[in-house]
C-alpha cells in the first residue's frame, strides 16, 4: 500500500524578498503556514523540509517538520531547476519506496487548504496507475490573448496563430484554459528518483498518466514579490 510523504522546498537565498520563507506573515513565519496545513491534513507519514539555510531549518523544526539533511549548496541558486532538488531528496531518502507518493508543497502558497491536499490524494486512490498530479486553476488571462512584442518596433502580434475574431471574443465564448499554480506538485517517488527531469514528455500527446486538480481560489495565490506579500497579508486580515 502506497504511503504519502510531504516535501517543502525552501532555500535561503531569496532575491525578491530577503528571508522570504521565514518572513513573518501576520505574526507567523511564511513556511509555517504550509507545515501546519500539511500536519492538519493527517495524510502524511512524515513532513520534510529541504533547505540550505540553518535559520529556515530551525524554524521548520520548531513547527514540527523534519530536516533529514541540509540541501547541497549547489542546489541553492535562483536558477536551480526544482526537479533537481526533488531528485536529491528522493535519492537520499531511500526508506521512501518508489511507489510511495511525494507531495511537494511550495511554502510560497500560504493559503493552500487541506481540501486541496485531499483532492490530490483521492486522485491517486481512484487510479492506481496515476503517476503525477498537479494543482491548477483557470487562467486569469486567456492564452489566446497573449501577444509577442517586437523589441525594435513595439509592434504586437498574436502569440498563437488564431483569427482576430477568436482573440477578441468575449471571455465566456473562449474555451476554458488552465495553468499549473504550484500549490501542490505530486508524483510517484520512483519517477523523481530515477529521472533527470519530469518524465512526462508524452503529456504533450495526452498519453502520460498526469492529472490536474482544480484547486481552491486562495490556493493559487503565491508570493514572489513584496506586492504579493502585502496583498496576502491584507487578505489574511479579512479571512481570519
Amino acid at each position: 500500500m502506497k504511503k504519502y510523504y510531504c516535501l517543502i522546498p525552501a532555500r535561503g537565498g531569496s532575491k525578491g524578498i530577503k528571508g522570504k520563507n521565514i518572513k513573518l506573515l501576520e505574526g507567523k513565519p511564511l513556511i509555517a503556514y504550509t507545515i501546519e496545513c500539511a500536519k492538519e491534513s493527517r495524510i502524511f507519514e512524515k513532513i520534510f523540509v529541504s533547505t540550505d539555510d540553518s535559520q529556515i531549518a530551525k524554524v521548520a523544526k520548531d513547527y514540527g517538520a523534519q530536516i533529514p539533511f541540509m540541501r547541497d549548496a549547489s542546489l541553492g541558486g535562483d536558477r536551480t531547476h526544482m526537479f533537481k532538488v526533488y531528485k536529491e531528496f528522493a535519492k537520499k531518502l531511500t526508506a521512501i519506496k518508489d511507489e510511495d507518493i511525494l507531495m511537494i508543497l511550495l511554502p510560497t502558497n500560504p493559503l493552500r487548504n487541506i481540501e486541496d491536499i485531499h483532492l490530490v490524494k483521492n486522485a491517486y486512490e481512484n487510479d492506481k496507475d496515476l503517476e503525477w498530479v498537479f494543482t491548477c486553476n483557470e487562467c486569469e488571462h486567456h492564452p489566446y490573448r497573449a501577444v509577442r512584442v517586437c523589441e525594435k518596433t513595439n509592434i504586437m502580434q498574436p502569440f498563437f496563430p488564431i483569427e482576430n475574431k477568436v482573440m477578441w471574443s468575449n471571455r465566456q465564448e473562449l474555451p476554458k484554459a488552465y495553468r499549473f499554480n504550484g500549490a501542490i506538485i505530486s508524483g510517484k517517488t520512483g519517477l523523481i528518483r530515477n529521472n533527470e527531469e519530469y518524465p512526462i514528455d508524452s503529456f504533450n500527446y495526452m498519453d502520460a498518466k498526469v492529472k490536474g486538480v482544480v484547486s481552491s481560489e486562495y490556493s493559487r495565490l503565491d508570493i514572489d514579490t513584496m506586492l504579493d506579500f502585502r496583498f496576502i497579508e491584507s487578505l489574511l486580515k479579512i479571512v481570519k
